[in-house]
């Protein structure tokens, strides 16, 4: 239940009925859970019916080039699933690459000084031990095909925006969900397989623009491949159905997961059980400017225009920085005055001296500008103001799956670094809404220090280094980064009343903040 000090910013209540009236009971995981799990209309439920809220953690670095959970250096697994457990967490999303799989390799003993044999273990025999360790707890555990080759993820250069690339096919992905769901099934405590991260571009050599669907259609005009992620999203729920029938499959939606619109899933329902499955986007700070896109795309029928999309992409590569620069008073105040300039220097006579070069430059000033008003006034782009646009833009990409009982939702990812107005609103939502989750991530580091000396860090320098600013434990694995955040996720899993102080006072900031522009 919101505190006062929340009801006065004016954000609704939100009541939870804890009593017989309630429809399901909500299992936090531990032995009141009694798996396997399946999907009910919009909730994941138990084998006894009960309703299951998967509140989880991603314990990153099994899909590095590291090929191991971090964290292992430093403490045994069974002590990092003891103090996942302790923070409220009832699951673990756990990342690995095709690639990883597939060569099963030796990984560098010094990543596993923690195991009881850190000598000769390969990758599947570390991921034995962490998932042995995790689900001793009770804790479920969800596995993840994050990449296809080992590395850090997410990019369109990075060859692992779809499920296969020009060393791994198609079917080392499959061969990958195969073999794991095989090797678990024995383990009720296994319950699903994420069977790809993000489906998103990938380029180069050859450019791949996941879609649903329809491949009929380019976007892009043809720079990109259209490949059908539902057509290989259920040949990936098939791999795992075929050998671990209880498990559920968990689908990623289009472009880095942000969005999956109503009329596309009505045009091409997705094939597989629907009690199999469940649905995750992403969240990130960053998305909000394509979720402003697919906020207009789902709701008016999205793709069935090329005039559409081309001024979308238009807006989103040009016009954004064109109104950051153009599109702000100062600058409209200068047009204004190059109009009347413009209009000066054509009535002086030819004596003016530079006369051509002032009103050659007036002209581009004048048409740059036009151009950033135009592509502002054109484009679809709905700006997210607040938290009312927030709510609609989201349940317009992805919460309508849930609202319409399409199956259930699970956020699959999301973090950040600081309570920002960003993270105010998503708690709101996800509250509001009831909708599971996966908090990136667990870890402070993306990577062991002694990574560094064998270079297993590759492609890190582009994503921050070595720090994970998102994780919820420093790198020494025990201690907690952010205790406010930690406090807001308990908040969502039910076991605090409220958001943590920080949250609220940063609500509060918000508020006063937009009182102070709306005076003005």
């Amino acid at each position: 239940i919101f505190s006062e000090s929340m009801a006065s910013l004016g954000v609704w209540p939100v009541l939870c009925f804890v009593s017989a009236t309630c429809f399901f009971h909500v299992a936090l995981g531990g032995p009141g859970l009694t798996p396997p799990l399946h999907a009910k209309g919009r909730y994941v439920v138990d084998a006894a019916g009960t309703r299951v809220k998967l509140t989880c953690t991603a314990w990153a670095g099994a899909h590095t080039m590291t090929k191991v959970p971090g964290g292992l250096p430093l403490r045994k697994p069974e002590e990092i699933a003891a103090l996942i457990l302790s923070m409220g967490f009832n699951c673990v999303r756990l990342p690995y690459s095709t690639e990883a799989y597939i060569r099963n390799p030796v990984v560098r003993t010094e990543y596993i000084t923690q195991l009881p044999n850190s000598t000769g273990q390969t990758f599947l025999d570390v991921l034995d031990q962490v998932v042995a360790a995790l689900t001793a707890q009770k804790l479920m555990v969800i596995m993840n095909n994050h990449n296809t080759g080992w590395g850090w993820c997410c990019g369109i250069f990075d060859g692992s925006g779809v499920w296969f690339n020009k060393d791994f096919p198609e079917t080392s992905w499959l061969e990958s969900l195969r073999g794991l769901s095989r090797r678990y099934r024995n383990n009720p405590w296994v319950v699903g397989y994420d069977i790809r991260n993000e489906p998103r571009p990938s380029t180069p050599p050859i450019g791949h623009y996941p879609v649903w669907g329809d491949t009929r259609f380019s976007p892009l005009l043809g720079t990109f491949e259209l490949v059908d992620w539902r057509a290989a999203a259920e040949r990936g729920s098939a791999a795992v159905l075929e050998e671990d029938p209880s498990a559920l499959v968990i689908v990623e939606l289009l472009h880095f997961s942000q969005y999956l619109c109503p009329y596309q899933l009505q045009q091409y329902p997705f094939r597989v059980p629907k009690d199999r499955v469940v649905w995750s986007p992403h969240e990130f700070v960053w998305f909000s400017d394509g979720t402003m896109y697919w906020w207009y795309a789902c709701d008016v029928g999205g793709f069935s225009s090329r005039n559409l999309l081309v001024s979308a992409l238009a807006y989103a590569v040009l016009g954004k920085e064109l109104e950051k620069i153009f599109l702000t008073l100062p600058m409209i105040l200068v047009a204004g005055a190059a109009s009347v300039c413009l209009v000066a220097f054509l009535s002086i006579g030819r004596r003016l001296p530079y006369r051509r070069l002032l009103i050659t430059l007036v002209v581009v000033f004048l048409l740059v500008f036009s151009l950033a008003a135009y592509l502002k006034a054109t484009s679809p782009m709905r700006d997210i103001e607040s938290y009312d646009d927030f709510a609609k833009s989201r349940d317009a990409a992805y919460g309508h799956i849930l609202l319409n009982e399409t199956g259930p939702v699970w956020i699959g990812e999301f973090g950040e670094a600081w309570p920002s107005e960003y993270w105010i609103w998503l708690m709101r939502y996800l509250k509001e809404r009831d909708v599971d989750f996966s908090y990136w991530v667990l870890d402070g580091e993306r990577f062991p220090e002694i990574a560094e000396k064998f270079g297993d860090v590759a492609n890190m320098a582009g994503v921050g280094g070595r720090w994970e600013f998102y994780g919820l434990l420093m790198s020494d694995y025990k201690t907690y980064h952010h205790p406010w955040k930690l406090q807001d996720l308990q908040y969502l899993m039910g076991k605090r009343s409220n958001l943590s102080d920080e949250t609220l006072q940063r609500m509060a900031e918000v508020e006063a903040e937009r009182s102070e522009r709306r005076e003005l």
